[in-house]
């Protein structure tokens, strides 16, 4: 079942902000009670269910924004503000709902989730460190906590892409002379951009090849049969693109099938080349056990009237270029004791 993506992006502190007024997100604690099913933080779930741990656990989510917190103003030399945001928190919905969704298609969903995560928080100093998958309400629900790291100052507007480009644009607009409204309407322009491509983003790597729309029918204003015919493109597409992906994957293998073919060509060579410097070698001492014996037997020859002519015909007979040399060893083996 296709439908529309949903992906959420948040900065968190460890206490609400009074500055930030109604901009104020939930704080640290808050989060990490609902995201672990808390009675007195699930009441939004007919019947809460423990979520499933993919990465570390939310206690040791808390044990690690301490510990960083803590690193953080060491380097600094000085406190982190408590309304502080030190969290970043990216809620991803499939629109699927749980009762009908394929496993296999879940689990997918997930990887591609969590690798799209993590490759989007080292693009912006940020570590994916937790992750749980609630199955409790009606869509599957995917919660990713990633960290800023100490030695950036653990400031998490810093790496939410909107904010940022909100925070630049309106510090240009000031420096060029825009009065406040004007500055912040360019900055507001900028943060809407930003969270254009962080979704855009999401949708390329994840959304697009899962069959999922970049937007829902409301924002699209499409009528019922324009939105089936939507969903209808964008699981074909899908298909589309697994095809295609696994006519890559086959064509890799076979490069690896090739490769591998390759390197026994190779490996065979290299032992016909060990073989035949093998044949020549023995060759060579062949030619070189033959010439021994031909010099024994002219030396014989020489000394025939010197020695006992049963002795000299019994050498002559084991002194042979077409015998084995095993043979031989036998032969002499056996006659020595009589040449003594």
């Amino acid at each position: 079942m296709s439908g529309p993506q949903f992906i959420h992006l948040e900065t968190h502190a460890r206490v609400r902000s009074k500055l930030a007024g109604k901009d104020a997100t939930r704080p640290i604690d808050e989060i990490i009670r609902e995201a672990a099913r808390e009675p007195s933080h699930s009441s939004h779930v007919v019947n809460p269910i423990s979520p499933e741990v993919l990465f570390h656990t939310l206690d040791e989510l808390r044990g690690e924004l301490t510990k960083r917190v803590d690193d953080a103003e060491l380097i600094r030399g000085r406190k982190i503000r408590r309304d502080s945001r030190i969290m970043v928190s990216v809620i991803c919905s499939h629109p699927t709902p749980m009762s009908v969704i394929d496993e296999n298609i879940l689990c997918e969903w997930i990887k591609s989730s969590i690798d799209w995560a993590k490759h989007w928080g080292e693009n912006n100093n940020l570590d994916l460190y937790t992750v749980v998958i609630h199955g409790d309400e009606k869509q599957p629900h995917l919660h990713m906590y990633l960290l800023p790291r100490a030695d950036d100052g653990m400031e998490a507007d810093k790496c939410h892409p909107g904010k940022a480009a909100k925070t630049l644009v309106l510090a240009q607009a000031r420096a060029e002379g825009n009065d406040w409204k004007a500055a912040t309407r360019r900055a507001n322009r900028a943060y809407t951009i930003a969270m254009r491509a962080f979704q855009d983003s999401y949708y390329k790597d994840v959304s697009l090849p899962m069959g999922m729309t970049r937007l829902g029918p409301r924002r699209n204003r499409l009528s019922r049969s324009d939105w089936a015919a939507t969903k209808a493109r964008a699981e074909r597409l899908a298909e589309v693109l697994r095809s295609a992906q696994n006519l890559l994957d086959r064509e890799a293998d076979n490069r690896d099938k090739a490769a591998e073919l390759d390197s026994r060509e190779a490996a065979l060579k290299l032992e016909a080349a060990t073989v035949a410097g093998q044949v020549l070698r023995l060759g060579e001492a062949r030619q070189q056990y033959e010439t021994a014996c031909q010099a024994i037997k002219l030396a014989l020859a020489a000394m025939a009237d010197h020695l006992d002519a049963d002795y000299v015909e019994r050498l002559r007979q084991f002194i042979d270029p077409k015998r084995n040399l095993a043979e031989l060893a036998v032969d002499l083996e056996v006659t020595s004791p009589h040449v003594m």
